[in-house]
């Protein structure tokens, strides 16, 4: 199980970071842009990636993405106000896009499927306040405390709903 840092901050589209945000939070996902036209959703990275390879020059994000979150891993991302997320993952990488989101400019269509807790800032450890100070758009965090306290906050703020995330040896 691993811990990562997104920023949603969207460069495509005509959408603004408030209203892709918006989006994010409503279909229960996060993600980074890359789209293409020619596909609206498709679980398959090689379909994927014959039509992208042909209009984006770099796809390393939306391999990072593929490659590395997983099913349970635990998401931390913030909306345009600083309120900070805690995002539990249910799928693995997926492209995904909408009539709503094609029509509203929202660049997002390299997606995972989250469920998410909002936040206060006291809340968020502050290794993981200071990992949104890089311009990546996603990375992991490796900090064992963060990682533990992480766990931890998802386990105090779902009460088990979200499903509990195994801390270290035990569940909580």
């Amino acid at each position: 199980m691993s811990v990562f840092r997104l920023h949603v901050r969207p460069g495509g589209g005509f959408a603004s970071m408030a209203d892709t945000f918006a989006y994010c939070l409503k279909q229960g996902i996060l993600g980074v842009g890359w789209l293409v036209d020619e596909i609206q959703e498709t679980a398959d990275w090689d379909t994927f990636y014959k039509v992208a390879v042909n209009i984006h020059k770099d796809l390393k994000t939306c391999a990072y993405i593929r490659e590395r979150v997983q099913k349970d891993d635990l998401v931390w991302t913030r909306d345009t106000q600083g309120n900070y997320y805690l995002a539990r993952v249910l799928s693995g990488w997926e492209y995904f896009t909408t009539n709503e989101s094609k029509d509203s400019g929202i660049d997002i269509g390299n997606i995972f499927r989250v469920t998410f807790e909002r936040l206060t800032i006291d809340e968020v450890p502050g290794k993981v306040v200071a990992c949104f100070r890089p311009n990546r758009t996603i990375q992991a965090i490796h900090d064992p405390t963060a990682v533990a306290y992480t766990k931890f906050i998802w386990n105090r703020k779902t009460g088990g709903r979200g499903g509990s995330v195994c801390l270290d040896s035990f569940w909580v």
